[in-house]
């Protein structure tokens, strides 16, 4: 199943909301819509977080004489999760209506939290006696997204393949989407 299937038929079965797919053309207009009472609600971009581990994507493959693989490479999570926020502001600014970025991550390496990182600039880390607060994404929470991520109204992050699903909102009226339409 393509991810958009699969989103859609998540999003119907959980919660009962119903994306259309928006019939307008070209590279700048989200994926859906949710029409409520025949009223356009939210439009809405779905962005993958694809599993990429190839040399092409950086990552250095070592593969040893019994037939063990190593791949290694820094860590670009929360710089993949910015570019998708960059990526679908591009695609939702235009609209008036409220905007959803769902996020369909089928990378076991990426998490909800590399999405909080992206916000934040910063990973907390503790083991309850001791607490480091990591400040290395800093720079691209105060980079091109630092104003842009404002204007999303709500965030739905979907980790595939257990289906868990996680929200965050930076406004209001994301807020008032998530608790009244996905009842979070």
């Amino acid at each position: 199943m393509n991810s958009e299937l699969f989103v859609q038929k998540l999003f119907q079965r959980n919660y009962g909301v119903h994306l259309s797919k928006i019939k307008e053309s070209g590279d700048k207009s989200p994926d859906y819509e949710f029409i409520f009472n025949g009223k356009r609600v939210f439009v809405c971009e779905l962005k993958t977080i694809e599993r990429v581990r190839t040399e092409a994507a950086g990552w250095e493959i070592i593969n040893d004489s019994e037939g063990m693989r190593e791949a290694t490479r820094d860590d670009n999570a929360v710089e993949r999760v910015a570019r998708k926020i960059h990526e679908a502001h591009k695609q939702l600014k235009s609209y008036s209506q409220p905007k959803v970025l769902i996020f369909l991550n089928k990378d076991s390496l990426v998490d909800f939290k590399d999405l909080e990182e992206a916000f934040n600039g910063y990973q907390i880390y503790s083991n309850g006696r001791v607490k480091l607060v990591n400040t290395a994404s800093a720079r691209i929470a105060n980079g091109i997204i630092r104003n842009e991520k404002y204007d999303i109204d709500l965030y739905v992050w979907v980790d595939k393949p257990g289906n868990e699903v996680f929200f965050r909102y930076l406004t209001q009226i994301g807020c008032d989407l998530a608790h009244k339409f996905f009842k979070h």
